[in-house]
């Protein structure tokens, strides 16, 4: 059975900073129903006291959980029902934290509210549950950035219940490192609800990310969310955003989120206009991907985007949107799929979007991402504006994720 305490490497190690790959820690994460809580403590405590001589807290503290215990597949019940559970309360205990493992890198940082809208049900119907959602829609992004050879349910999320120790000092400790933990993902996963940004800790992690990573990088969630009845929501949420309004969980928060604004932003003023014009151009761009089919998908889901930049006086970002020819790229689209006569009508269809998708892609690597750079450049302050830089293909050649 698989031991907590047996399977962190010792304080020691930790003082000289040799943190431990997740493979090395993860491959006999099998079982941990097995961990007692005496243990976790024990070595929190240790932990807690070496942090204390550290010059790299983050490193010490940053930790990944494995897919398997936070996602699963629509068809398959009994994993649903256990990973659903997992996203019904914020509370953690050691059982969670135990869900995860040291690492020096993780595949994604999960941003998401923890409730629901409390107009979940008006909007999306009483049959659809947000719990059930966001553990399924982990499971499909932990598919789609799985290495070759490597099982999905062994991608490594960072994700607050599990990395965060809940009612122990060391808590403290890793709010306080959030940025670290962040610059050492890979990528964003976000769970975009139309209350995400009336959320001040959600609209700090997503700027947050844009500090130190391309908005390429971001993945939303947020087609289950997005429909007709609910895009004005989104709009008016990003439109309305301000730091003195924005909600706080608990209120003591908001004092540690205005620091960290003042910290790494010229203003508030200047955090907002950020966190709103990222916002914009990242939903743009995945409406844009949605609304391939029709000018009426893209007059009703990608126009109101562009007209909302306009509206808030960032005309850069409006222009960038601007520059967009989706009569174009579906035409062009149709073409490599005239080609191939012989395929399925699904074969033909993936082709299809593949090759539109690769245009819309080629369109926001040259046009919106040198505005939101521009954008970063003026709003973040100069000591923090160096993005950082990471080797994903180096990482992933060393086997961090666990081979099953």
């Amino acid at each position: 059975a698989f031991m907590f305490h047996e399977a962190l490497v010792s304080v020691a190690s930790y003082c000289k900073r040799e943190v431990p790959e997740v493979n090395d820690v993860l491959r006999s994460h099998t079982s941990i129903e097995t961990v007692a809580d005496v243990h976790c403590v024990e070595y929190l405590d240790r932990l807690h006291k070496t942090l204390q001589d550290s010059d790299d807290a983050g490193g010490l503290l940053m930790r990944a959980v494995p897919a398997e215990f936070v996602a699963a597949e629509w068809n398959t019940l009994p994993a649903l029902d256990v990973a659903s559970s997992f996203w019904r309360t914020n509370a953690g205990d050691t059982r969670d934290y135990n869900k995860s493992a040291p690492c020096s890198q993780a595949h994604r940082f999960v941003s998401h509210c923890w409730t629901a809208p409390k107009d979940w049900h008006e909007a999306m119907g009483n049959h659809c549950h947000y719990a059930e959602i966001k553990a399924t829609e982990l499971a499909t992004v932990a598919k789609d950035i799985a290495p070759e050879g490597i099982q999905w349910k062994r991608v490594a999320f960072w994700i607050d219940k599990c990395c965060i120790p809940q009612g122990h000092p060391v808590m403290a400790k890793c709010v306080l490192h959030l940025e670290d933990f962040i610059k050492r993902c890979d990528g964003m996963v976000v769970l975009f609800t139309w209350r995400y940004f009336e959320r001040l800790w959600c609209v700090y992690e997503w700027a947050s990310f844009l500090v130190y990573h391309s908005a390429s990088n971001v993945r939303l969630c947020v087609e289950a969310f997005l429909r007709p009845t609910t895009r004005s929501l989104f709009l008016s949420a990003i439109k309305a955003f301000n730091v003195k309004d924005a909600q706080c969980c608990v209120e003591a928060d908001r004092a540690v989120l205005q620091a960290k604004v003042d910290e790494y932003y010229h203003s508030n003023e200047a955090f907002e206009t950020f966190a709103r014009g990222t916002a914009i151009a990242v939903l743009a761009y995945s409406e844009l991907r949605r609304s391939s089919r029709s000018k009426q998908e893209f007059a009703e889901q990608y126009v109101p985007w562009r007209n909302l930049a306009e509206e808030l006086g960032m005309h850069e970002i409006a222009a960038a949107l601007s520059a967009v020819d989706p009569v174009t790229w579906r035409r062009m689209a149709s073409r490599i799929q005239s080609r191939s006569p012989s395929d399925t009508l699904k074969k033909t269809s993936k082709r299809w979007h593949e090759e539109y998708f690769s245009w819309v892609d080629v369109w926001f690597e040259e046009e919106v991402l040198p505005v939101l750079e521009n954008l970063r450049v003026h709003c973040v302050r100069a000591t923090h504006v160096q993005k950082v830089k990471l080797s994903p293909e180096e990482w992933f050649d060393r086997g961090w994720a666990i081979e099953v």
